[in-house]
């Protein structure tokens, strides 16, 4: 369920669903295949997929999946965007990125570090993108967003197309 805290804004709602199909868009695979290793172990993706508990050491199952999805996620929105939310994560993805010549255990903080910046910072699409992935059973952008096109909202434009009809009458 989403954080009902506070209310979001119909901007911070596009750009939510932008970042989601970013994400989506990039690390479809590694979604998925985490989406299925939860399932077929009969946990909740979406509860297993958050960053994990002060004092807990590693995950109960699916923790390579998670890794690959962690790794993909860090470095798509390492290269999306400046300033605000990127910038506050892009040392934490940067050293996620880079820990491939660190030990084993400076490696885990750094996926540690980096899964809590993104949690942090990019709650509601990291969401969405599970609950959209496990009702659909497999993590897809929308039929509009992939191979370079921007999303449309064509829904919009036809509802613009009938606005002068409709004037003046019960709708």
């Amino acid at each position: 369920m989403m954080d009902t805290a506070e209310p979001k804004s119909p901007s911070e709602i596009c750009w939510a669903f932008g970042v989601q199909q970013l994400i989506a868009s990039a690390c479809r695979f590694e979604a998925t295949a985490f989406l299925r290793c939860c399932e077929t172990s009969g946990v909740d993706p979406c509860q297993h997929q958050k960053p994990l508990r002060s004092g807990e050491q590693q995950r109960i199952c699916c923790q390579a999946e998670h890794s690959a999805m962690v790794r993909c996620v860090s470095c798509t929105l390492h290269d999306a965007g400046s300033g605000g939310k990127y910038d506050a994560c892009k040392k934490d993805f940067s050293a996620m990125l880079g820990h491939g010549a660190l030990d084993a255990g400076r490696s885990a903080v750094a996926h540690r570090k980096a899964w809590a910046c993104a949690w942090k910072h990019f709650k509601t699409p990291l969401h969405q993108l599970m609950v959209t992935a496990h009702a659909l059973g497999e993590c897809r952008p929308s039929r509009s967003f992939g191979a370079g096109r921007k999303f449309q909202d064509s829904e919009f434009a036809n509802e613009a197309r009938y606005r002068e009809m409709w004037k003046g009458t019960a709708l």
